[in-house]
C-alpha cells in the first residue's frame, strides 16, 4: 500500500484544539497516512496533559506557600 503525501498543516488542528484537534484530524488522516494519524492523536493527549499536569504543579506550590 502505497502512502499518499499528508500535509504537516495538520499539526495545527491539536495544537489549537488539544484532544479534539488530534481526533479529528486523526480520523481525518487515518486511510492516507496511519502513523501520521496516531501522532496526531498522541501530539493531541500531550497539548491537553502538560496544561493540566503544570496547573495542578503551580496550586500545589501555591497552596504549600501560604
Amino acid at each position: 500500500m502505497v502512502k499518499d503525501k499528508v500535509s504537516k498543516w495538520w499539526y495545527l488542528l491539536p495544537i489549537f484544539f488539544a484532544w479534539l484537534g488530534g481526533i479529528i484530524g486523526y480520523f481525518a488522516v487515518r486511510h492516507r497516512d496511519k502513523k501520521m494519524a496516531e501522532n496526531l492523536l498522541i501530539a493531541g493527549l500531550i497539548v491537553t496533559v502538560i496544561p493540566i499536569i503544570l496547573i495542578i504543579i503551580a496550586g500545589a506550590i501555591y497552596y504549600a506557600t501560604v
